[in-house]
């Protein structure tokens, strides 16, 4: 992340936004999810239990989609690790509803996280295995 790797510059400017369109995308593919799940449940077909999962799963996986766009500035190849995060918030979500073990699907996104966090770049260490310089602030 840039605003914590460079020193503060006051007269700086500031960095340009990634374009709203990839924003837009993210959050209407998501929200598509959710309206099927909400859809699928109040339709009454198949288990509704499963509906509500997947618009639960949807709206988390959404959520940290347009977190990773925010993290990343929208970088070129975003698609990918936001699909395999997105997909697994979803899948985790699912199988929670299906089997009382299934939560532990959950278990996987931390990991899935750090992995794809490590493979990009432009989000550094972000305080996992970052060297902390302690300073001792004076009251003036």
């Amino acid at each position: 992340m840039r605003l914590l790797s460079s020193p503060f510059e006051p007269g700086a400017l500031a960095p340009p936004w990634a374009p709203a369109r990839v924003y837009a995308q993210v959050g209407g593919v998501f929200a598509m999810i959710v309206a099927a799940g909400l859809a699928w449940e109040w339709a009454g077909v198949g288990p509704s239990a499963l509906g509500h999962a997947l618009a639960s799963g949807a709206v988390h996986a959404g959520l940290l989609a347009l977190g990773w766009l925010l993290a990343t500035d929208a970088a070129d190849g975003w698609r990918g690790p936001v699909f395999r995060l997105g997909t697994t918030l979803v899948l985790a979500a699912l199988a929670a509803r299906l089997h009382p073990l299934g939560a532990l699907v959950f278990l996987l996104v931390p990991g899935l996280l750090v992995l794809e966090a490590r493979r990009q770049p432009r989000i550094g260490p972000s305080g996992s295995g970052a060297r902390i310089r302690r300073t001792r602030w004076r009251a003036s």
